[in-house]
């Protein structure tokens, strides 16, 4: 299994571990909900993004900026060889970006709580798109968001049971 969100942290090169802080802390209750225990991040999933640099913080000060298309271009390769060398069963994404790269452009509404086929590297996987659990990001706020993201963990949750994940 394989997560894929779309660049490192400001502080991803201070701290081996990804998704230390907020942003981890709601990830892990995601998966909680999937029926994972809390040490499943690390344990049993691979943690990759789709650039590999920080892309520097956002005009508006709030946020990340979002890689560009040249930097995904860039980073493409290297996010091939993990994806051949991992073969993922499921893959899951983190925020659009990430979504864009294995789904093609949708809307996160149209892609959150939906199980798509995904082909990356030659590697055929499931994918599940989420949304970036950052707290900067106001799409969490909508209870019909909150209700797509409760459906995706539900989908995990039965791949989890199915495949004995």
């Amino acid at each position: 299994m394989m997560i894929v969100g779309q660049a490192p942290g400001e502080r991803g090169h201070l701290n081996a571990v990804p998704y230390a802080g907020a942003s981890g802390k709601t990830l892990r209750s995601w998966l909680a909900i999937a029926g994972y225990p809390d040490d499943a991040l690390y344990e049993r999933f691979y943690l990759t993004s789709v650039t590999k640099c920080f892309p520097g913080s956002s005009a508006t000060g709030k946020g990340d900026r979002a890689p560009s298309p040249a930097e995904m271009r860039l980073c493409r390769d290297h996010l091939e060889a993990e994806i051949a060398f991992v073969r993922p069963e499921i893959v899951l994404t983190l925020g659009r970006i990430s979504a864009t790269v294995f789904t093609g452009k949708e809307p996160l509404d149209r892609l959150v709580g939906t199980l798509r086929e995904g082909e990356f590297a030659g590697v055929r996987f499931l994918v599940l798109p989420l949304p970036h659990p950052s707290g900067v990001s106001y799409w969490l706020n909508a209870p019909a968001n909150k209700a797509k993201v409760a459906d995706a963990m539900h989908l995990l949750s039965e791949l989890r049971i199915a495949n004995d994940w």
